[in-house]
């Protein structure tokens, strides 16, 4: 599959999980991009064609890592990850944890784990005291705009105390 082909894969996905067009717009868009335009570029029968430096302009927009559309997409469903099978595979080591007498597995939110899984693995490269802070910056962003879209004020997003969904 060709790159152009690839980015409006992507940005369909990105800007059906910002709520559509005028959504994504309003998010990401500022006073570059409009509705019409977003709704060019993800079109069904004649996608307006998404280059290299729109591609880039777009990520950075978005907060995502350099060449982010240009490659499959990495999110939760495509990896396999699935909140509530992490909610128990937490809970399951907590009981063993309990039962081999190792002490208390702090509490851990599954979505912030899941976001984080996806976060390093949208970067495609790994996590090192060089790009911490991007990471960091890339995952509080995908946190924040998982929670907008689903309304739901939380707690914390990891450690003791943190809201377990």
């Amino acid at each position: 599959m060709d790159a152009t082909t690839q980015r409006t894969i992507n940005m369909r996905a990105r800007v059906a999980e910002a709520g559509g067009p005028a959504e994504w717009a309003r998010k990401f868009g500022g006073t570059r991009w409009q509705q019409p335009q977003v709704s060019q570029w993800i079109s069904e029968t004649n996608p307006k064609g998404i280059g290299h430096r729109l591609a880039r302009d777009l990520e950075a927009a978005m907060g995502v890592a350099s060449g982010t559309l240009d490659r499959p997409s990495t999110n939760s469903q495509s990896v396999g990850l699935d909140v509530s099978t992490l909610r128990s595979a937490i809970r399951l080591l907590q009981l063993v944890s309990e039962i081999r007498g190792n002490g208390p597995v702090p509490d851990i939110d599954a979505e912030a784990l899941a976001t984080a899984y996806e976060t390093v693995a949208a970067e495609a490269r790994s996590l090192d005291d060089s790009n911490v802070v991007d990471f960091m910056r890339a995952f509080v962003d995908r946190l924040e705009r998982s929670r907008e879209k689903d309304g739901v004020k939380r707690g914390p997003a990891a450690g003791p105390g943190a809201a377990t969904g």
